[in-house]
């Protein structure tokens, strides 16, 4: 026993830690060397004592207070404290308190225990610092960071990660599993990557979704191992990088290469793909192959060498220049497989496809139009050819005198370059003494006083000598009749003038003359001939002597026209003009005649003096000029311009004569694959023979005229009645359909003709155009080779559609103008998801309209805004009383696309907003009807876009019917696509309709758009579209539009279709036909009732009345009994059809008979048994077959 004491003794004081024991009163009844140092006092100076008596009270109290709590706790107690050795030296121990009891149980007194821990306290606060440091580092950065041990528990995250799960602090996440805070689904992808890393040690990256907050984005996760001092995995640490909008861009960017894969597929162009590195051909569409005649296969084995005319040199170069300049275009010849060469237009681009750089070609045929510049160019050309060759000088002077135009004559007769004399005033150029008579000619044609005029002039020439110029110049005029310049001929007539004036000084020039000279005594007899006027007359000196200058006439002049020659040259001395003359030879020639008067020194008339010009040529010249400008250079017939002349005559003499004028347009039909099949040359060559085929169909008077293109105008006059000229027409169409035989082809083309006819039309020459060309066009729509007649109440019912606008601009202020309300509800869960605002009129005394009755007559006019400006109002106005009766439902308003793109339409909007501010634009939703009106899709979807950020939805209506429905979905940033009730109604018979409204809800899905179907009419259709995943419907089988207050009732009445809830989640595709079998059913009695409903012995329409004959026993035969021919039930079906049938007939017969008053009595046994049928059928949808034919 002295011996434990001992040891324990020993051990007491060997024990590193301060130990004491004290008693209940706190006096020390034992200690430990280590104490001792604490107190600086031996352990008899201390046993006895308290801590009263070495340490301040305070201290003390402290102490004393420690010990209490552990005496009363009756179990160790631990706390850490400060104290202070006798040398100053401050330490933090960490004491344990213990209480001591006799067996007993008696307290005895307190043990304790104290360790300095200052250093492992530094350490510990070093290591939180430096933990603290990591934190601020790892919270630090913007992606997820985190630490997870091996059962895969956070034991370290980062604030990206607290933030992900919805937590502002990441000490929140330790300790916990991905399950406490992401899908479960998700949750087990984690799971397996964090297993996989710590069963194989190695790093593991994936790409992966994070749903946090109702949201799910994509991350680019990379986890690796973490080990412990040992080489064991003990964990896992990973971080994260979001990379969602990478992943969208790569979808979009992968919506982009669809797109472009079905415009290159599809594309009407010929389109390649080319390898510029060596030119072989990736790539074709359709469209190429057709047009190279070549396979796809057989394309994409050869190379672009192989088809381009051009050198190998310049192709290399047109690859380099598309690849260096990012696009091109260039025209060249490309070899076909049938050895033809045609003219194609290239657009080459560089891209980027098939991980690779390549060039993308389009190819356009350009045969035609490089044909038809060709000819152009040559008939230019050999105009241009004529104008600069002719020895007659050509002019075209503007209204301020300025020469505009001269051809290369004028360098021939003045020695000036036309360079010099464009742009400057012609007077310039002329002697002092001819400016003023020059220039008052001038103005009187210009301000269209004269029509003609003629004149000699003297003009400057290089060397400073004179010429003269007998001029001749009229008014040119536009289309519109507005004079534009004088134009005309000059002819130098120097050598004339020098022959007159060699004439009067000396006899001897008179034969060298080359005007004709003729001299006459006062009586008119031909007294001398020159050698001129024998060659330009054909007549010999000595057969003309003596013969009067009257046997040259040749008619064209009349009696009128001699007259004033013979007054104006006895009055002035001379006459001037020109006369048309007869040959010996009976030829008719134009000559420029001047005749003089000579009189004696006495101042008698003894002479008189002819001299003339040969101008038949230059009215040749002239002749054909004017034919240039008014007829049709293919076919000779008047064009347009002479047409307006025309028409303007034939009008007025149609006034004069109280006649009518027919005007007839006449259109080919089947002309344009003639052009295509044979070319331009065949074409022109069948316009020609058309043309003459119609000049032979007319009369005289009457006018055919080519406006261009295959298009013809007829005017046929003097015509006593308006349908007269019907009698016409059939010849013209048997004219033109007749066939043409032109190089041993046989060409046929047929002629729609538009008449309308003046003066019951009496509207002005364009407009006659006009509606002759609208009257064809309805000739054509009619089916072509036919005529038709204008229809003059067209313009009436332009004015009627005026009178609308007017009553509807008046009708809104007069508060004619109402909305009814229409709900649309949810299928799945039977509530109402909100209503659709539809417009009614009521104008005073007529009945409610409809909005088909006016709105299409007041489309796109300021009326419709007006209208749709109410409508908004109207709607907003309604909800407001709506909310404030604490009926939250979401209103639809339609909008016009001309409405929604009319200026300040959303600052409008955002008023009225603003102006109900107790009404959440949320619950307000613009429906734009999807159709052509929206040809700016940026525009339009900017709108909406600035709609939706003042919370107001958008609904794509009538979706399906429009024009691009696709590109609208994809670019119109539209909440809503309602399928147009069309496709909904017929979708129970039509499998069109059916695959169509199947397509839109798969189309909206995709584009993740809520989808509502209109125009639901039963059960059926709603319980289709369930099995489509189409929830949101409306239409009369669900409720009829209604006024505002009647709604309330309806929604305490509403009770969804049992078939919705009971069914419809059960309903296939594959099960569709068996709900047509229902619908028929159903069919059969509503039209057994209608023939029931007649009067007695009446029969209507009347069902089918064989099993095998009506539409649902042709479905239980046939469909019906391969899907479900082993249920049990199906038996049973068969027997109740054979009894619903035979009741049926039962039913008809005596209605038949007389008996319809108990035949109808009895319908509802025949419902009773359709409702047990209804009920086997429904039997059907749990049956083994169905399950095994549905699974995968």
């Amino acid at each position: 026993m002295n011996d434990d004491a001992a040891l324990l003794q020993a051990l007491f004081r060997a024990i590193p830690d301060m130990v004491w024991l004290k008693d209940i009163d706190g006096r020390y009844l034992a200690c430990n060397p280590a104490f001792e140092r604490y107190y600086g006092q031996m352990a008899e100076a201390i046993l006895g004592h308290t801590d009263f008596d070495f340490v301040d009270a305070d201290t003390a109290a402290f102490y004393r207070r420690k010990d209490a709590e552990a005496a009363a706790a009756g179990v160790p107690r631990r706390n850490e404290e400060w104290i202070v050795y006798p040398d100053g030296a401050r330490r933090l121990i960490e004491t344990t308190k213990t209480p001591l009891h006799t067996g007993n149980g008696q307290l005895l007194g307190v043990l304790g225990i104290a360790r300095d821990i200052t250093e492992r306290k530094q350490a510990e606060e070093a290591a939180l610092d430096q933990q603290a440091r990591l934190r601020a580092l790892l919270d630090s950065f913007p992606f997820p960071v985190w630490m997870k041990d091996a059962d895969c528990r956070f034991v370290a995250v980062n604030r990206a990660v607290a933030l992900l799960t919805g937590h502002a602090d990441p000490a929140a996440l330790i300790g916990h599993e991905d399950l406490d805070f992401f899908p479960p689904d998700l949750c087990a992808r984690y799971r397996a990557d964090d297993l996989a890393v710590l069963r194989d040690g190695l790093p593991r990256q994936v790409e992966e979704p994070i749903e946090a907050r109702g949201e799910r984005r994509w991350f680019e996760t990379l986890k690796f191992p973490a080990f412990g001092t040992d080489d064991r995995v003990i964990g896992t640490v990973g971080y994260a990088r979001d990379v969602t909008v990478r992943r969208d861009a790569e979808e979009r960017l992968r919506a982009y290469e669809r797109d472009y894969r079905h415009f290159f597929e599809d594309g009407r162009v010929a389109m390649l793909l080319v390898d510029p590195a060596d030119g072989s051909i990736v790539d074709a569409n359709h469209a190429a192959a057709i047009f190279y005649g070549w396979s796809r296969p057989q394309l994409l084995g050869l190379n672009l060498s192989g088809l381009s005319m051009l050198p190998a040199g310049a192709l290399a170069s047109r690859i380099e220049e598309a690849v260096a300049a990012a696009q091109t275009h260039f025209l060249c010849r490309h070899r076909r497989a049938d050895g033809s060469e045609p003219d194609v237009e290239v657009h080459a681009a560089p891209v980027r496809a098939r991980g690779r750089s390549l060039l993308y070609l389009i190819v356009h045929d350009v045969t035609e139009r490089v044909a038809l510049q060709s000819a152009l160019a040559d008939s230019e050309a050999r105009y241009r050819l004529l104008f600069e060759n002719m020895h007659e000088l050509l002019f075209d002077i503007a209204p301020d005198a300025t020469v505009r135009l001269l051809n290369p004559a004028w360098t021939t007769i003045t020695g000036h370059p036309l360079s010099a004399t464009l742009g400057t005033d012609f007077r310039t150029w002329l002697h002092p003494d001819d400016r003023a008579p020059a220039s008052l000619l001038f103005f009187e044609l210009a301000a269209g006083r004269r029509e003609r005029a003629t004149i000699e002039l003297r003009v400057r020439t290089a060397d400073g000598g004179w010429r003269w110029l007998q001029t001749e110049g009229n008014p040119t005029r536009d289309a519109a009749g507005h004079i534009t310049g004088i134009g005309g001929v000059a002819v130098d007539v120097s050598e004339r003038r020098e022959a007159e004036q060699r004439l009067r000084l000396a006899a001897s020039v008179f034969d060298h003359a080359h005007e004709g000279i003729i001299i006459t005594d006062a009586a008119g007899t031909i007294l001398e001939v020159n050698r001129a006027f024998t060659e330009l007359t054909g007549w010999t000196r000595d057969e003309i002597l003596g013969e009067n200058p009257r046997v040259f006439r040749s008619g064209r002049q009349n009696a009128a026209f001699y007259d004033r020659m013979w007054s104006t040259l006895a009055e002035r001395g001379w006459w001037r003009g020109e006369v048309w003359n007869r040959r010996k030879d009976g030829s008719l020639y134009a000559e420029l005649l001047d005749i003089s008067a000579v009189h004696d020194s006495a101042g008698c008339l003894t002479h008189y003096v002819g001299v003339f010009t040969d101008i038949t040529l230059l009215k040749e010249h002239q002749q054909r000029l004017e034919d240039l400008v008014h007829h049709d250079p293919l076919t000779g017939l008047p064009n347009r311009v002479l047409l307006a002349d025309r028409l303007a005559h034939a009008m007025a003499q149609a006034d004069r004569a109280g006649t009518r004028l027919a005007v007839c347009y006449l259109d080919l039909d089947g002309f344009k694959p003639v052009n295509d099949t044979w070319g331009h040359e065949t074409g022109d060559r069948l316009l020609i023979e058309i043309a003459q085929r119609l000049l032979g169909c007319v009369r005289a008077g009457d006018t055919v005229a080519r406006l261009g293109g295959d298009e013809f105008v007829l005017l046929l006059g003097g015509l006593p009645e308006r349908d007269d000229c019907t009698g016409a027409l059939p010849r013209l169409q048997a004219a033109v359909c007749t066939p043409c035989v032109l190089d041993g082809r046989v060409l046929t083309v047929s002629a729609s003709i538009g008449v309308t006819v003046y003066p019951d039309d009496a509207s002005d020459a364009d407009t006659l155009l006009r509606h002759a060309d609208q009257a064809m066009y309805s000739a054509k729509q009619a089916g072509r080779n036919g005529f038709h007649l204008f229809d003059a109440d067209q313009e009436r019912r332009a004015r009627d559609r005026s009178e609308l606008i007017g009553r509807v601009h008046a009708g809104i202020p007069a508060g004619e103008f109402e909305l009814h309300y229409q709900p649309e509800v949810d299928m799945h869960n039977g509530g109402v998801a909100g209503v659709e605002a539809l417009l009614r009129w009521r104008p005073a005394g007529q009945p409610l309209l409809s909005p088909a009755a006016f709105l299409p007559a007041i489309e796109a006019s300021p009326a419709e805004i007006a209208l749709g400006e109410w409508v908004l109002d109207s709607a907003i106005a309604q909800l407001e009383r709506w909310h404030g009766a604490g009926l939250a439902l979401t209103v639809a308003v339609n909008v016009s696309a001309h409405h929604l793109q009319h200026p300040g339409f959303v600052a409008r909007l955002a008023q009225r907003l603003r102006a109900q501010p107790h009404v959440p634009g949320r619950l307000l939703r613009i429906e734009v009807l999807e159709n052509a009106a929206l040809g700016d899709v940026a525009r339009v979807r900017q709108i909406i876009a600035d709609c939706r950020a003042l919370g107001v939805g958008c609904a794509l209506d009538d979706f399906g019917t429009g024009y691009s429905s696709l590109t609208h979905l994809r670019r119109l940033p539209a909440d809503v696509v309602k399928i147009d009730q069309s496709f909904i109604r017929d979708m129970l018979d039509d499998s069109d309709d059916l695959a169509i409204v199947e397509g839109v809800i798969g189309l909206a899905r995709a584009f993740d758009r809520r989808v509502v179907a209109e125009g639901v009419e039963t059960a059926e259709h709603g319980a289709v579209l369930l099995a489509f995943g189409c929830t949101h419907a409306q239409g009369y089988g669900i409720a009829r539009p209604m006024p505002a207050d009647a709604l309330p009732d309806w929604l305490a009445r509403w009770q969804p279709p049992a078939l919705w809830q009971h069914h419809a989640a059960r309903w296939t595709r594959a099960e569709l036909p068996l709900l047509g079998a229902r619908i028929e059913l159903q069919r059969w009695i509503e039209r057994l009732g209608t023939c029931l409903d007649l009067p007695p012995g009446e029969i209507g329409n009347t069902p089918a009345f064989g099993t095998h004959d009506c539409r649902f026993g042709r479905w239980y035969h046939g469909p019906g009994r391969q899907r479900y021919g082993t249920h049990p039930v199906w038996a049973k079906i068969d027997a109740g059809h054979e009894e619903f049938h035979a009741l049926g007939a039962e039913l008809l017969a005596m209605h038949l008979a007389g008996e319809a008053e108990a035949a109808r009595a009895r319908l509802g046994e025949l419902r009773t048994q359709c409702d047990a049928l209804l009920g086997l059928l429904d039997a059907l949808l749990g049956s083994p077959e169905r399950e095994h034919t549905d699974s995968p």
